[in-house]
């Protein structure tokens, strides 16, 4: 009933010392999961104050079945500074983006020199029918929280087009405040409408 003390851990009821050990993210092959983000008609998704640059590099974002509320919209994204009491790092964002047909040789475009205020886009021209339009990508995060550099990203999505349901797309994009403002979060939001469902998943890739 008190348990089994090891080495002066104490075991007792699934927990470790005091702390249940089931709730605890998993590292695998250097990622830690720091947050998990779920949509339910929201009008947008934040996570404050996951960035420790004493343990983390960089962070990974994995996007999950994704499903906006109005068809033919952009996935956003804003970085956040101030830590737990974040808030919007305003300003103009940059980026640029190359997207090829996957089952398609239209469109194949390079987007070059693109700007936003106060946001830059992470996915574009996403569509709302459940059955085929759940976007999910992966993308790479550089935090800066040293103040050296600028928060910026890298990534990789597959999206089926919302003016050509048959048409796939791979997107390679880019996207960044060039400023030297400490970024410590993130805000995920549509360019219209809320995000339906979908999950966002945030690790920490360990130094």
């Amino acid at each position: 009933a008190g348990g089994v003390t090891i080495d002066g851990v104490l075991i007792k009821d699934g927990q470790v010392d005091g702390v249940d050990v089931s709730t605890l993210s998993v590292d695998t092959n250097g990622l830690v999961l720091l947050d998990t983000l779920t949509a339910s008609d929201s009008a947008s998704l934040t996570s404050d104050n996951f960035v420790d640059d004493s343990l983390y590099n960089s962070y990974k974002v994995v996007c999950e079945y994704i499903l906006p509320a109005t068809n033919n919209t952009n996935m956003l994204v804003t970085f956040r500074s101030g830590g737990a009491s974040g808030a919007d790092i305003t300003g103009t964002y940059d980026g640029a983006k190359y997207r090829i047909g996957a089952n398609t040789t239209a469109n194949n475009t390079n987007y070059s020199d693109q700007a936003g205020t106060d946001y830059i886009e992470m996915a574009f021209g996403l569509r709302n029918p459940a059955t085929t339009a759940q976007y999910s990508g992966t993308y790479d995060f550089f935090m800066n929280t040293t103040g050296k550099g600028f928060p910026h990203f890298v990534g990789q999505i597959v999206v089926n087009s919302a003016t050509n349901s048959g048409d796939t797309y791979f997107w390679h994009l880019t996207g960044m405040r060039y400023a030297s403002t400490v970024a410590t979060g993130l805000k995920f939001y549509m360019g219209s409408g809320n995000i339906t469902s979908g999950k966002i998943y945030i690790y920490g890739v360990k130094k």
